[in-house]
C-alpha cells in the first residue's frame, strides 16, 4: 500500500486540536469527528466529503450526504500561506466537491470498514441513496417539456406573476418544438393545458405553432389553430401563410398547397425565394412538372438569380420523365447562359430521348453536339434518338443523313436503328422516291450504310410494291458499297408471294434465322424452282424445329413438295431422300410412293 504524499513529508501538525488525541491514534490524527465549524484540512479535501467517522456504537448514525454544495475555495495548510517560497504567488485553488482525483484512497466517501449494527430493535439509519419519488399522474404540459410544472403550479404562477408570465412560458415551449426533436403532440397538449387554465394563446404562440407544424406536420392540429386564430381575430401575417403552405406540402395535400400558393400570389403576399425553390424540388420529385415550371417562372422574376443546381436538378428530372415543355424551357435557360455549368452526360442523354419522343430534331442535334464537344465516346444509343426525331418530324432525308454520319463515326447501324424511318415510309410511301434520290446524293459525300436502302426496301415490300423493291434490289450496289445482308432479303422472305431470286439469294446466308413455319413455307415455295435452295431451307427447318414430333411429321407439306420435286427432276438424291422420309415419317413416304405408282408425278 502506497503512503499518501502528505504523510510521507516530515511530520508537522496540520492544526491544533481542541481536545486530547484518541488513545492509540497516530500523531496529528483527530481523535473524534470535528465540528461543522472546523476548517477542512488537506486529508479531508472537498466540502462535500464526510470525515472519517469514529468507531460507532450500536446507536451510531451515519451522517447524511451533502448534495452538491457548490464549489468553494479550499483553505490549504499553513505552509501554503506564504511560508513556502514555492507558494508565494500561487493562487487559491478552486475545486469541485467530491472530485475523485482530489481525494486520497484513504479519504473516500464510503469508509473501508463497516460498523457492526444489530438489526433487531434498532432504528435503521437513513440511507445515503436518494429513493425515487412515487409515480403520480403527470399534469405537466407535454410530459417533461416544462419540467416540474403542473397545473397547480401554473395557477400559482398566474396568481403571483400574472397570465403574461405563464403565456411566455408556453411561447418558449412552442419555440422548442421547431427543432428537429420537437413534436406536434406537445403543441396539442399545450393548447389543452392553456384551455384548462383559462388562458388565450397569444399571436406569437400561434405563429410559432404554425412554424413548428411546418416541420412536424399535423393537419388536424393546424386546422384547429387556424380556426382559433379566426375566432380570436388574430391577423394572418405572411409568415403564417408561408408556414401553412409548407405544412400542407409536408402533409401531402398537394392541391391545397398549390391553391394556397396561388392565393398568396393573388393577394400580393411577398413569397421568399426559398419557398419557390422548395416547391420546385418537391413538385418535380412528385411528377408535377407543369406546377414546378410555374413556380420556376415566379422564382425567375425574383432576385437573386436562380441557383444552377436548381435548374440542373429540374432539367434532369423533367427530361428523365420525357416532359417536353419543361425540358425545352430549362434547356434554353441552361445552355444560353455562357457562365452556366454544362449539363452532365446523363442529362444530355435524357434530353436526347425526350427530343426523340416529341420529334424535335433541333433539340436532339444540340444535345448530340454537346456530347461531341465533350469528346464523349458516342455509341448507338446516342444516334438512334436523333434518327427517330427526324423521322417523327417528317424529315426522312435528315434521318438518312444521320445514318451516314453514324457509319462515319465507326458505328454500323443495324435494322433496329431504322425502325422509325421504315415506319414513316410505310405510312408515307409517296416519300420513297425522294429518299432514293437522297441516298444517291449522300453517296457522293458519305459512305452509305446498307441499313439505309434496307429500310426503303422494307417499306416498299410491306406496302405491296414488290416489283419496285426488286428493281431497287437489282441496283443496290450503286447506292452502297456494303454487300447485302440477311436484313436486305428478310422483307421478301416474309412477303405473301416472295420472289424466287430473293429467296434463292437469301438461302445462301448462314446467319439466316427464321421461324420454323416460315422456313417450311419457303421450302415448299422453292421446291418447283430451285431444289438446292429448297433443301437448304429444309435443313434449316430441322435445326429450328423443337420436337417432338419430328420436323418432317410436323410439316409434311414442305417435305412432300421437296420429294415430288426431286422425283420429277429425276435427281440423284431422290432415293436417299425417300429412305430418310421412310425412317422419319413412314406414312408420308408410303403416300409419296403411291403417288408415283399412280402416275401423279411426272
Amino acid at each position: 500500500m502506497s503512503i499518501p504524499r502528505i504523510l510521507a513529508r516530515p511530520w508537522r501538525p496540520l492544526y491544533t486540536p481542541s481536545h486530547p488525541p484518541r488513545p492509540g491514534a497516530p500523531r496529528g490524527w483527530p481523535s473524534s469527528r470535528p465540528s461543522s465549524t472546523s476548517t477542512s484540512t488537506t486529508w479531508g479535501r472537498g466540502a462535500g466529503v464526510a470525515p472519517r467517522p469514529e468507531r460507532a456504537t450500536q446507536t451510531a448514525e451515519v451522517a447524511p450526504r451533502i448534495e452538491n454544495p457548490g464549489p468553494r475555495i479550499q483553505k490549504g495548510p499553513s505552509w501554503v500561506e506564504g511560508k513556502s517560497p514555492r507558494a508565494k504567488n500561487r493562487a487559491p485553488r478552486v475545486e469541485e466537491p467530491n472530485h475523485p482525483r482530489d481525494k486520497p484512497s484513504w479519504a473516500k466517501e464510503t469508509p473501508s470498514w463497516v460498523p457492526h449494527v444489530p438489526t433487531s430493535g434498532v432504528e435503521k439509519p437513513p440511507s445515503r441513496i436518494k429513493e425515487p419519488a412515487p409515480k403520480t399522474e403527470d399534469t405537466s404540459v407535454g410530459g417533461n417539456e416544462i419540467g416540474a410544472w403542473d397545473r397547480e403550479a401554473a395557477k400559482a404562477l398566474i396568481e403571483s406573476h400574472g397570465p403574461a408570465f405563464v403565456l411566455s412560458r408556453f411561447e418558449a415551449l412552442a419555440e422548442r418544438q421547431c427543432r428537429i426533436d420537437g413534436s406536434a403532440g406537445t403543441l396539442g397538449e399545450a393548447l389543452r393545458e392553456m384551455r384548462a387554465l383559462g388562458l388565450t394563446p397569444t399571436p406569437a404562440f400561434y405563429g410559432t405553432a404554425l412554424a413548428a407544424l411546418a416541420i412536424h406536420p399535423d393537419c388536424l392540429l393546424r386546422s384547429t389553430i387556424l380556426d382559433m386564430m379566426r375566432k380570436d381575430w388574430v391577423k394572418s401575417t405572411p409568415e403564417h401563410r408561408i408556414h401553412t403552405a409548407l405544412g400542407l406540402l409536408r402533409d401531402g395535400q398537394y392541391e391545397m398547397t398549390l391553391d394556397e400558393l396561388d392565393d398568396m400570389h393573388r393577394d400580393g403576399v411577398p413569397v421568399p425565394p426559398y419557398l419557390h425553390e422548395i416547391f420546385i424540388f418537391a413538385l418535380a420529385r412528385l411528377g408535377f412538372f407543369d406546377e414546378a415550371l410555374a413556380s420556376l417562372r415566379y422564382r425567375t422574376a425574383q432576385d437573386p438569380p436562380v441557383a444552377q443546381d436548381v435548374l440542373h436538378f429540374l432539367l434532369d428530372t423533367c427530361s428523365a420523365a420525357y416532359h417536353y415543355t419543361t425540358t425545352k424551357h430549362l434547356w434554353r435557360s441552361v445552355t444560353e447562359d455562357p457562365a452556366a455549368a454544362a449539363p452532365s452526360d446523363g442529362i444530355l442523354v435524357n434530353v436526347l430521348n425526350t427530343a426523340a419522343r416529341h420529334a424535335d430534331p433541333s433539340l436532339a442535334l444540340e444535345a448530340l453536339r454537346h456530347l461531341t464537344d465533350r469528346r464523349v465516346q458516342l455509341s448507338f444509343h446516342h444516334f438512334e434518338p436523333v434518327v427517330e426525331a427526324y423521322a417523327g418530324a417528317g424529315d426522312p432525308e435528315g434521318a438518312l443523313r444521320i445514318l451516314c454520319v453514324m457509319d462515319s463515326a465507326g458505328i454500323r447501324p443495324g435494322r433496329d436503328a431504322t425502325r422509325s424511318l421504315s415506319s414513316f415510309l410505310l405510312s408515307n410511301p409517296s416519300r420513297i422516291p425522294s429518299c432514293i434520290a437522297a441516298l444517291e446524293e449522300l453517296g457522293q459525300n458519305y459512305k452509305v450504310p446498307i441499313a439505309a436502302p434496307n429500310a426503303i426496301l422494307e417499306a416498299l415490300v410491306r406496302s405491296g410494291d414488290v416489283p419496285a423493291a426488286e428493281a431497287l434490289l437489282a441496283r443496290i450496289e450503286t447506292l452502297t458499297p456494303n454487300p447485302p445482308t440477311v436484313a436486305t432479303f428478310l422483307p421478301f422472305l416474309l412477303a405473301p408471294d416472295p420472289p424466287i431470286s430473293a429467296c434463292v439469294s437469301a438461302s445462301r446466308f448462314r446467319t439466316l434465322s427464321l421461324p420454323a413455319p416460315d422456313l417450311a413455307r419457303l421450302a415448299a415455295h422453292l421446291a418447283p424452282h430451285s431444289l438446292d435452295a429448297a433443301l437448304r431451307y429444309l435443313r434449316r427447318l430441322d435445326a429450328a424445329h423443337r420436337g417432338p414430333p419430328d420436323a418432317w411429321v410436323a410439316y409434311p407439306d414442305a417435305v412432300r413438295a421437296v420429294a415430288v420435286g426431286l422425283m420429277r427432276g429425276r435427281d440423284e438424291r431422290t432415293w436417299e431422300f425417300l429412305a430418310e422420309m421412310g425412317r422419319r415419317n413412314e406414312p408420308l413416304a408410303a403416300d409419296v410412293r403411291e403417288m408415283g405408282r399412280a402416275g401423279e408425278i411426272e
